[in-house]
């Protein structure tokens, strides 16, 4: 045998070794004496969870922002209509910031008799406890439901700065520079709202 002979046949042992080796390496392990056809990588369980935690604020984010419009529309209606029926009918008196004062009772005597279920109804709904039910009423239902809110803390500071960029939005578009009272008050009972879901008498221990 000549050396070039030899030398080929070393070549190509040595091609058949590295093929080999790179097969060893990197085939797939077969299931049931069967090779498998690919290979498929997945990425590691680091990373899965790294993307699942990124995809999990993605959502809390978005559903943040859907808060903070949806709060938007409830505290301008509150600011626009509920402001002006109370100041119509009160001026600038407290009265319909003490929650333990029923408006049935405070009804001003000019109001005729048949109209004053429909102004009872109405100061109800613009007043700060019922307005800001409907806020955190909004971001529990974003959420998919009160206990799934109360479990998650991350969550409830999320909505809650929202719900404070909503109200600070209003004040800004409405050119005032502090919101009326009765807002005013409404931005207080639904803070003191969030900060009770982060409570655990809220969680039902």
């Amino acid at each position: 045998m000549n050396i070039g002979s030899v030398g080929a046949a070393t070549a190509t042992a040595a091609q058949t070794q590295i093929k080999d080796s790179h097969a060893v390496q990197f085939a797939a392990v077969p299931e049931h004496g069967r090779p498998a056809d690919t290979v498929e990588i997945n990425p590691s369980r680091a990373n899965r969870s790294a993307l699942q935690r990124d995809n999990a604020v993605k959502t809390m984010n978005m559903q943040a922002q859907m808060l903070r419009r949806m709060a938007e529309r409830i505290i301008k209606e509150q600011y626009s209509k509920g402001n002006h029926l109370f100041m119509l009918l009160y001026g600038n008196k407290a009265v319909q910031l003490d929650p333990s004062i029923r408006p049935e009772t405070v009804i001003p005597e000019f109001i005729p008799e048949h109209q004053k279920e429909a102004v009872v109804n109405a100061l109800d709904y613009f007043s700060p406890a019922q307005t800001g039910h409907r806020i955190l009423g909004t971001a529990e239902d974003i959420a998919g439901g009160t206990d799934i809110l109360r479990q998650q803390p991350v969550m409830v500071d999320a909505f809650r700065s929202a719900v404070n960029t909503a109200f600070l939005n209003v004040q800004n578009e409405m050119g005032a520079g502090i919101l009326p009272a009765l807002t005013q008050n409404t931005f207080e009972v639904t803070m003191q709202g969030f900060s009770a879901l982060k409570t655990p008498a809220a969680a039902g221990e």
